[in-house]
């Protein structure tokens, strides 16, 4: 039951719903849409949480980033336990889990994963297994009370990829190549050829950023927009470059940026 009184229910995957939710929101017209009785929800005084990876129009967007550092421990910490064990027993072992939650950049889905591979390797082997970003794209866990989607970094990422336009998924694979922030003017010069270019460029990377697969940040020492790919999401880009067959050439146009390009966002 939601604070205040009603009832509260819970949509997840709302990206997924085809012309509903995620064209309309949840305002009455995409409840509607989306096979809910709109009227009935409101008066019953229900309220409606929804889980999506674009904001929903005619509702209130609350953007769930990575945790806090301390609370991605506690995170890892609480789920390790189930497996016997205590992360914090020794101080190695703190800086240990307090490595896994940096290579796993605090997301909670990867943490989770994460602990559930303590019921069969040491914490210093999953520290080091860690390290290459293709060790986080395969951690998975057997649960079948959760989605399969949820089962796996790669899984859940697939679901992602899955979702995106053509041009969004070729310019994911492109983006892998660079390993730190970037800019628009940067994605233009190292990703546009006659297969991405223009307007169509711009609106991928606009759709990538829309659906959290590319963050923005901020660079306290240069102006404008900046982007990332995460570490597990740039990962999975460079699997899909390389079977593409355009991993040389995409790094070389990196390298070539990275060492002469004007870093100018203008």
């Amino acid at each position: 039951e939601a604070a205040g009184g009603g009832g509260l229910l819970i949509l997840e995957s709302c990206e997924s719903a085809g012309d509903g939710l995620d064209a309309d929101g949840l305002d009455a017209a995409g409840l509607d849409a989306a096979g809910l009785d709109a009227a009935k929800l409101a008066a019953d005084g229900t309220r409606v949480l929804a889980t999506s990876r674009c904001p929903l129009p005619g509702s209130i967007n609350l953007h769930l980033g990575p945790l806090d550092r301390p609370d991605a421990v506690a995170l890892f910490g609480r789920h390790a336990q189930r497996h016997g064990v205590d992360v914090a027993a020794t101080d190695r072992d703190r800086a240990l889990a307090d490595d896994v939650c940096a290579l796993l950049e605090d997301e909670p889905l990867a943490l989770v994963l994460a602990a559930a591979q303590l019921h069969r390797t040491s914490l210093p082997a999953l520290a080091a297994r860690l390290i290459d970003a293709g060790g986080c794209l395969a951690l998975t866990a057997e649960d079948a009370a959760v989605p399969p989607r949820h089962r796996s970094l790669r899984s859940s990422l697939g679901w992602s990829h899955q979702l995106c336009t053509a041009d969004e998924r070729l310019l994911w694979a492109r983006l892998s190549v660079f390993s730190d922030a970037f800019t628009a003017a940067a994605a233009w010069r190292v990703c546009a050829d006659e297969r991405l270019r223009g307007a169509a460029l711009t609106t991928a990377l606009e759709g990538l950023h829309r659906q959290s697969v590319v963050q923005s940040q901020a660079n306290g020492r240069r102006p404008g927009t900046w982007y990332r790919l995460p570490r597990t999401t740039r990962a999975y880009g460079a699997e899909w470059l390389l079977r593409l067959g355009e991993e040389p050439a995409f790094r070389s146009r990196c390298l070539e940026w990275s060492m002469g390009a004007d870093l100018d966002p203008d």
